[in-house]
């Protein structure tokens, strides 16, 4: 047996303390075979003791991988781990895009740059590219120098930035398919082991294994989604169905009691909110549903009939049709910038065949009734000593006697068998008559005031039409004998509103005096008289100081705005207001109104010698506020 006291005992002792290379071949009388023996059982052992740490550490990295949550932070834990064991100074993960082909730095332990965490390069370049175009691992002592793999402009100058020299990575791989690129490099040159590859890749296999179930996971997550939302699809639509059961119960009630469009059109607020209207072809409202009527209000407001109303509302739109005829448009406003859905659209779809219905058979009493209304009408004008009123009376169930005011509408943009459908239906609403008397819209209607009901008139019709509308009203009581009188001096009104050129406005005959018997009885000295008697304090000012001020007025009595004025007379607007405030002193002491001193200014600019000016003129009330 040999003794511990010779070389070979000697070399034993030192290989069990850990003794190096250097000591363990300088032991005396050591032969050389002896010594090599030594060095690579010493190395055997120390290889053997990385492996069971390196497994040790491995297993502690599976473990904390197994409580981990979030594939992200999964990740982090693996690359984390990765730079660990192999004692590199960087790792991280690029994750493929499937459809893409791109890869990209999903997640990184000991990157400095921001590009570098930034980067998203081709799948089938760099050291990446390669590892998952092989599906083998790779490693290189110098990335930059080395010539097997493809590379480019982005990848190399990030790699320099980073500084990175050293890089081993390994496929991500699960069920045939690479999922990532797993890697760790050092900013220096050296070469790896393949312990060190082995270790990468058992955390690649355990990453992979992450994914594929984080991926299933997420499956299992977005199926579980889509059977909620179709259970709750499918309880939504029985809601919904039953809704509209109720709805359609409701609209034949309507029905068998004779109800009206403004009893459907409340019905339909009180259903879904918001405002509702009903439009004819042309788009003037025929009836609307107000925050008053009954129904929940959500504070809408009247939209300009498009899509998408103004302040983010919502314009639902039906047509109203009935046997191919287009009657006109069921509206709907939200002020939600939301859409009603399918059941809204459902139970507005219902809503107005109803509604068309309806609206059908109203159209065919209103043409009866104005037809009637007219023709009496025009019987009385005839004849008013006959017994036209007690016809009148008989056939409408209105008394002639008890209508005070007769006026006229007139509204160019709307055609006039358009413009008799509203006047019936406010008529009817004042407890008058409307008719059609030689082209003319004519209401005979209750009201001590004349001036209130031709204001009233007004509103209703520009609501009615949306459009601008001209209205003239006797300023006297009219009887049925009086009736033609009447309709002479209200449409004599309309058309002096119209030669002053006014679009959109409402007069009495004495607004606009002395216009209609101005053309056609007033001398040309007369003429003068009326101008002087209105602007005469401005001409005589400009007569003496050589100043404009009439043509100032003229021209912003035409455009209706100073800066506007400033730049027709090419002057500065302070200019416009100083020779405007000048003008008002000058005509505080004559008792006129805003309607005659307009009339002065169109007879004036008639004249041959008055001032050029532009003939656009700006619609304002007879108040004579813009």
């Amino acid at each position: 047996m040999t003794s511990l006291q010779d070389p070979a005992g000697a070399l034993l002792r030192l290989v069990a303390g850990g003794a190096a290379e250097q000591e363990l071949r300088a032991v005396p009388g050591t032969a050389p075979d002896a010594a090599e023996i030594a060095v690579g059982l010493r190395s055997r052992l120390v290889e053997l003791e990385e492996r069971v740490r390196s497994t040790d550490q491995l297993i502690q990295s599976l473990n904390e991988l197994s409580g981990s949550g979030g594939l992200d932070a999964l990740l982090r834990t693996v690359v984390a781990r990765a730079r660990r064991l192999l004692l590199s100074e960087v790792a991280y993960f690029l994750a493929f895009d499937a459809v893409t082909g791109r890869a990209r730095v999903r997640v990184s332990d000991g990157i400095m740059s921001d590009a570098f965490t930034r980067l998203e390069v081709d799948g089938a370049t760099g050291i990446a590219g390669f590892i998952a175009h092989t599906r083998t691992p790779s490693w290189t002592s110098d990335y930059l120098s080395d010539p097997r793999y493809r590379h480019t402009e982005t990848i190399d100058t990030t790699t320099t930035e980073e500084g990175l020299r050293a890089l081993v990575g390994v496929p991500v791989m699960k069920n045939g398919s690479v999922l990532g690129v797993l890697l760790a490099s050092d900013r220096r040159v050296h070469d790896f082991r393949h312990q060190d590859v082995d270790l990468l890749q058992s955390l690649a296999d355990h990453a992979a294994i992450i994914i594929d179930n984080e991926r299933a996971h997420a499956a299992h997550r977005d199926d579980r989604r889509e059977l909620e939302t179709a259970v709750a699809e499918l309880r939504s639509r029985e809601s919904e169905t039953q809704q509209l059961v109720d709805f359609q119960d409701r609209l034949f009630g309507v029905l068998l009691n004779g109800g009206s469009l403004q009893s459907l059109i409340r019905l339909i607020r009180q259903q879904l909110g918001g405002r509702v209207r009903v439009e004819d072809e042309s788009g003037a409202v025929v009836v609307s549903a107000e925050e008053d009527d009954g129904g929940p209000d959500d504070g809408a407001e009247d939209d300009d009939g498009a899509g998408t109303a103004a302040g983010g509302r919502c314009a639902t739109r039906v047509p109203l049709t009935r046997e191919g005829r287009h009657l006109g448009d069921l509206v709907h406003v939200s002020a939600l910038p939301l859409r009603l859905g399918e059941a809204g659209d459902r139970i507005l779809t219902r809503a107005a065949a109803t509604t068309a219905l309806v609206l059908d058979g109203l159209r065919g009493s209103v043409s009866t009734g104005l037809l009637t209304a007219s023709h009496l009408v025009q019987d009385l004008l005839r004849d008013p000593s006959g017994d036209h009123a007690i016809r009148i009376r008989a056939a409408l169930g209105i008394d002639p006697a008890e209508l005070d005011v007769v006026a006229v509408v007139e509204c160019p943009a709307t055609p006039r068998h358009e413009l008799l459908v509203p006047a019936h239906r406010i008529a009817e609403e004042r407890g008058g008559l409307a008719a059609e008397i030689d082209g003319q819209v004519l209401l005979w209607l209750r009201g001590e005031e004349p001036q209130a009901v031709a204001a009233g008139l007004h509103r209703a019709f520009s609501r009615a039409l949306g459009a601008p509308v001209l209205v003239g009203a006797d300023d006297r009581p009219v009887t049925p004998e009086t009736l033609g009188a009447g309709l002479a001096r209200a449409a004599d009104t309309v058309r002096s509103l119209q030669a002053l050129g006014w679009a959109d406005a409402w007069a009495l005959p004495d607004d606009v005096a002395p216009l209609p018997a101005l053309l056609g009885r007033l001398s040309a000295d007369e003429l003068a008289a009326f101008v002087e008697r209105e602007l005469g304090p401005v001409m005589a000012y400009d007569r003496a100081n050589g100043t404009a001020l009439l043509t100032t007025l003229l021209v912003q009595q035409a455009t209706g705005s100073t800066a506007q004025t400033a730049r027709t007379l090419f002057v500065h607007p302070n200019t416009v207001h100083q020779r405007l405030a000048r003008v008002e002193q000058l005509l505080a002491d004559v008792r006129t109104t805003p309607l005659q001193q307009q009339l002065a200014l169109t007879v004036r600019q008639l004249r041959p010698d008055t001032p050029h000016s532009p003939p656009a003129r700006r619609p304002r009330n007879p108040e004579g506020t813009p």
